[in-house]
C-alpha cells in the first residue's frame, strides 16, 4: 500500500512547522503526528484510507487494541450460581442462563479494556490530542463503536461509568442482575408453600381455583387450617408481606407453587392412583434384554380385545422367553386365571421345551397375584424366581412382548384391537361412547383359533434386534449353552397331572386305560415299600393327546420313569414289520424279567426243609446236604438238640 506521505517530506514539513510531532521520537520507534496538524489533503488522503471520520475510528481502535478475552471470567459466570426464589431455604442452586454468561463475560472483558486505556492514557495524556478532560465521553463513544453484541453497554455514559467503578472496585458479581435471586420480591417463603402444598395434596383433589380460594378464606379467618398430624394449627400472623398486611396471593401464583418440579413430584404422588403415579411420573430401571435365549422367562396373563358372542372376553395366561421374544405357552378360559390355569402354562411350555430341544429355563419372572400359591413349586422348578411388583407393568418382561403381539400381529389381522381411552392408532371405538359402533361378537373357538394363529406368526416374524432371523431361529440357535435340558421327573411333580395307581404283575401299571412299563423294574421294585405297591404318576400329554411317558413316586420317593406298553397284532397273518419289532420288545422284556427273577432267588433263596428232634435228617435231605452235614460230623456230634422250627440248613450254619 503506497504511503500517504513520504520520509523526506515529513522531515521537510516537521522542520518547517508545518505538522506537530506527539512525543519525542526515538530511532526505532513510529513517529506520531497530531491530525489537526495535517494539510486538508492529506487528511482527505488519510480519511478515504480510514474510510471514515478519522476521531470514531481512532476511538474504536483505541479501545479494540486493549480488548482482550479473559477466559476466568467465562470461568467465573459459567459457575456462578443464583438464589433460586422457589428454594424454600434460598440456596444458591441455579445456574445463569447461557446467554447472560456471554453477556457479563464481554461486559468484563470491556471493562478490563477501559482500565487499560485509561492506565495508558495516564501516561500519556496527549494520546487525544492532547486533550485530558472529558475522557468518559470519549470512551463511551468508542463503546457505542463496537460491534453489536456489546449494546448492552450502549446506554448512557453515567450508567457506564458507575457499572465501571462497581466492577473496579467490588468485583464481577456487580454486573449480575440484581432482579435474580431477589428475595424481598418474592412472595412465596416456606410457610406459604407448606400451606399451600398441603391444601392442594388434600384427599379430595382440589382445582387450583379451589386450592387459592381455600387460602384465601384462612386469610379472612373464615375457616382454620389443623395439621392432623402434628395437630398444628396454622398461624395467619405468620401470612404477612413486607408491610405487616395479609399475603394475597393470585391463582396464577398458587399455580406457579404447586407446579413446581419438587412439589409436583409428590403432589402427583398424593393425588394420583399408585399405578398411575408409578406408570408416569415414577423413576425406573433401565434394562437391556438377555443376550441368549431361556436365560428368562415371563410369565404375565391378559384378556383379548375382542369379545364373544355372549360378551365377555377370553382370559389369557402365557409366558415368554425375553432374549428371541417367542411366545413359548398359551392357555385360553373363559374365567380369570387360577392355579390349575397357570400349571397347564407350564404343562404346556414343558411340552414345547421337550419338542424343540431347548434347554430349561434359568429364570422365571411371574407377579404376586396367585404366583404366591405356588411359590414352593417355583422354587424346585427354577434356579432364579423374580417376582413382580404388582400392577407395574414397566418391569415385567412380559408386557412389552404382549405390546408387540398386540399391534404388531394382532392389529394387523383383527379388527378392534386397541383400548378405548389411549391415544391415536392405540385407540379403539367403543360402544359406550359411540352410539353408532358395535363391537363385533364372535364364538369363543374362533377367537382362541385366531389367538393361536397370531402366536405363531408372532414367532416367525423378524426378530427386533437381530436382522435376517425370526424370533423362533434367534430361540433355537442362540439359546443359553450354560443351562442344561429339563429333568423330566423333577418338573413334572410339580405341575404334571398327577394319578393314582398301582403296580401289576411287578412289570406295569395303568394310567389313561393304558399299560406302562417300567423303565427299570428291578431299581423301581427295590423302591417300593414292602407290601405296598400304590403309586402316584405325574404325567403331560402332548397337543394330539398322547402320553409318551410318567414318572411314578411313592410318597415323596421317585420311583422310576414308565413308557406306555405298544401292542401288537395277535394275528399272525396280519402282523407288520413295526408289530413283529414290538412283539420283540416284549420277548426280550419277559426274558430279562425271568434272568432277574432267576439271579435274586439264587442270591436269597435255598431250598431247605424242616425237620423234628431226634430224626434222623439224612433221610431228609439231598446228597449234597448230606455231603455238607458230612463234613461237619465232629461239631454236629456235640450237639445241643436246637430249638422247635430251626432248619436243618441254619442248624449246619450255626454248627459251623
Amino acid at each position: 500500500m503506497p504511503s500517504i506521505m513520504s520520509r523526506a517530506a515529513y522531515d521537510k514539513r516537521l522542520c518547517r512547522r508545518q505538522i506537530r510531532s506527539v512525543g519525542k521520537p526515538s530511532p526505532g520507534k513510529r513517529a506520531m503526528i497530531e491530525f489537526e496538524s495535517l494539510s486538508e489533503d492529506v487528511k482527505m488522503l488519510i480519511r478515504a484510507r480510514v474510510g471514515g471520520d478519522v476521531y470514531k475510528v481512532v476511538k474504536r481502535s483505541m479501545l479494540e487494541n486493549y480488548l482482550v478475552e479473559n477466559v476466568e471470567m467465562r470461568n467465573y459466570f459459567a459457575g456462578y450460581l443464583l438464589p433460586d426464589v422457589h428454594n424454600l431455604k434460598g440456596c444458591a442452586t441455579r445456574n445463569l442462563p447461557t446467554e447472560l454468561q456471554m453477556e457479563y463475560s464481554l461486559q468484563a472483558n470491556v471493562f478490563d479494556a477501559i482500565q487499560r486505556y485509561i492506565n495508558a492514557k495516564r501516561s500519556n495524556r496527549a494520546v487525544l490530542g492532547g486533550q485530558s478532560f472529558n475522557v468518559w465521553d470519549f470512551i463511551f463513544e468508542g463503546v457505542n463503536q463496537l460491534p453489536e453484541k456489546y449494546d448492552s453497554l450502549k446506554l448512557n455514559v453515567r450508567w457506564l461509568q458507575n457499572k465501571y467503578h462497581r466492577y473496579i472496585n467490588i468485583g464481577p458479581s456487580t454486573l449480575v442482575n440484581g432482579r435474580f435471586g431477589n428475595q424481598y420480591s418474592c412472595k412465596v417463603t416456606e410457610g406459604l408453600a407448606r400451606l399451600i402444598c398441603s391444601l392442594h395434596g388434600d384427599s379430595k383433589i382440589p382445582f387450583v381455583e379451589r386450592t387459592a380460594e381455600l387460602y384465601l378464606q384462612f386469610l379472612r379467618n373464615e375457616i382454620d387450617i389443623v395439621d392432623t398430624a402434628t395437630g398444628e394449627v396454622f398461624d395467619r400472623r405468620l401470612f404477612v408481606d413486607k408491610k405487616g398486611e395479609s399475603l394475597v396471593v393470585s391463582v396464577s401464583t398458587v399455580w406457579n407453587i404447586v407446579q413446581d418440579p419438587r412439589n409436583a413430584q409428590f403432589l402427583k404422588k398424593l393425588r394420583q392412583s399408585s399405578i398411575d403415579y408409578r406408570t408416569q411420573n415414577s423413576a425406573y430401571s433401565h434394562r437391556h434384554r438377555p443376550n441368549f435365549g431361556m436365560s428368562k422367562i415371563s410369565m404375565d396373563d391378559r384378556d383379548l380385545s375382542r369379545k364373544t358372542v355372549e360378551g365377555g372376553r377370553v382370559h389369557v395366561y402365557l409366558a415368554v422367553d425375553l432374549a428371541s421374544e417367542v411366545v413359548l405357552c398359551s392357555v385360553y378360559s373363559r374365567e380369570n386365571p387360577t392355579v390349575e390355569m397357570i400349571k397347564e402354562c407350564f404343562r404346556a411350555m414343558y411340552s414345547f421345551i421337550v419338542i424343540n430341544g431347548l434347554p430349561w429355563a434359568g429364570e422365571c419372572e411371574v407377579e404376586n397375584h396367585l404366583m404366591s400359591e405356588l411359590r414352593g413349586e417355583l422354587d424346585r422348578m427354577f434356579a432364579i424366581v423374580t417376582f413382580c411388583n404388582p400392577q407395574n407393568s414397566k418391569e415385567k418382561g412380559a408386557e412389552h412382548v404382549i405390546r408387540q403381539l398386540k399391534y404388531c400381529t394382532e392389529k394387523s389381522n383383527h379388527e378392534g384391537i386397541g383400548r378405548w381411552h389411549g391415544k391415536g392408532n392405540y385407540k379403539t371405538k367403543s360402544e359406550n361412547k359411540d352410539e353408532d359402533y358395535k363391537q363385533p361378537r364372535l364364538p369363543y373357538d374362533t377367537i382362541v383359533a385366531d389367538a393361536i394363529a397370531d402366536i405363531i406368526e408372532h414367532n416367525n416374524k423378524p426378530h427386533s434386534r437381530i436382522a435376517g432371523k425370526t424370533r423362533l431361529q434367534v430361540l433355537k440357535e442362540n439359546a443359553n449353552p450354560d443351562l442344561q435340558p429339563p429333568v423330566a421327573y423333577k418338573i413334572l411333580k410339580e405341575i404334571g397331572k398327577r394319578t393314582e395307581t398301582s403296580v401289576r404283575n411287578y412289570d406295569s401299571f395303568r394310567l389313561q386305560y393304558e399299560d406302562y412299563a417300567l423303565a427299570t423294574p428291578e431299581d423301581s421294585l427295590a423302591r417300593l415299600e414292602p407290601n405296598n405297591y400304590t403309586v402316584q404318576a405325574y404325567w403331560n400329554e402332548r397337543e394330539d393327546g398322547t402320553i409318551p411317558e410318567a414318572y411314578i413316586y411313592q410318597g415323596d420317593v421317585y420311583i422310576g420313569r414308565a413308557t406306555r406298553y405298544e401292542r401288537y397284532n395277535e394275528a399272525k397273518i396280519e402282523r407288520t414289520a413295526k408289530d413283529t419289532e414290538i412283539k420283540l420288545e416284549h420277548q426280550k422284556r419277559q426274558a430279562h424279567q425271568r434272568k432277574v427273577v432267576k439271579d435274586r432267588m439264587a442270591a436269597v433263596y435255598s431250598k431247605v426243609a424242616v425237620i423234628k428232634n431226634n430224626v434222623d435228617y439224612s433221610a431228609v435231605v439231598g446228597k449234597k446236604a448230606s455231603a455238607i452235614v458230612a463234613d461237619c460230623e465232629l461239631e454236629i456230634t456235640n450237639y445241643e438238640p436246637p430249638e422247635r422250627g430251626v432248619s436243618v440248613g441254619q442248624m449246619a450254619i450255626d454248627s459251623i
